[in-house]
């Protein structure tokens, strides 16, 4: 199937992305990991760019707001408790700072100019010297993906950021160095830069 004709924004997608959530990864809590990495940056009132399904969103302080195109992914996060917004009534009725943007699973679904619009937009959301943290599949988890359309690796998110003007503040291969990224679905580059 061509990648590029499948929508996230539509209900099946979100559906998929909930339905991810379940089986046997309901008796294991395969998150943690995830959630201590992320709660150890210490991103503060954080806007959560993509935010699926409340996954990062439900481990940020909680006066963070998570933003999705997918309307139905919205609905869901909201009925968890959660503070989400479609982009689009983000952009008409929030107007506030965030110390953090997380963008976690996002870019790797767009090409490379759509993303750096994407940070450029919401750049201006950043307090002063606010930070910026980027999560992507490695290789094995970019392949898995079906709506997966441009790879960024460390070096292309680094570049990305800089040419925005950001400093970047760390790089790391997790849970495991990069080798593990070419067999292990879940192995990721996290970035974080600072403006």
């Amino acid at each position: 199937m061509n990648k590029k004709l499948l929508d996230t924004k539509n209900e099946n997608y979100a559906q998929a992305l909930n339905k991810s959530q379940n089986g046997w990864k309901k008796y294991i809590d395969i998150q943690a990991p995830y959630r201590h990495k992320l709660q150890s940056l210490n991103l503060g009132k954080t806007l959560d760019i993509g935010c699926g399904t409340g996954r990062n969103l439900i481990n940020l302080s909680k006066d963070s707001i998570g933003i999705d195109h997918n309307k139905y992914s919205v609905k869901n996060i909201n009925k968890l408790g959660l503070n989400a917004y479609t982009t689009d009534d983000f952009d008409k009725s929030n107007k506030d700072k965030f110390d953090s943007i997380l963008i976690a699973h996002v870019l790797e679904h767009m090409p490379y100019e759509d993303a750096r619009n994407l940070i450029n937009k919401y750049m201006s959301r950043l307090e002063k010297n606010g930070r910026i943290a980027i999560v992507c599949p490695q290789i094995r988890g970019f392949k898995t993906g079906d709506t997966h359309i441009e790879f960024f690796d460390t070096n292309k998110i680094v570049k990305l950021l800089k040419s925005l003007g950001f400093k970047i503040v760390s790089k790391s291969s997790f849970p495991f160095p990069l080798i593990a990224g070419k067999i292990f679905k879940y192995n990721e580059y996290w970035v974080v830069a600072k403006k």
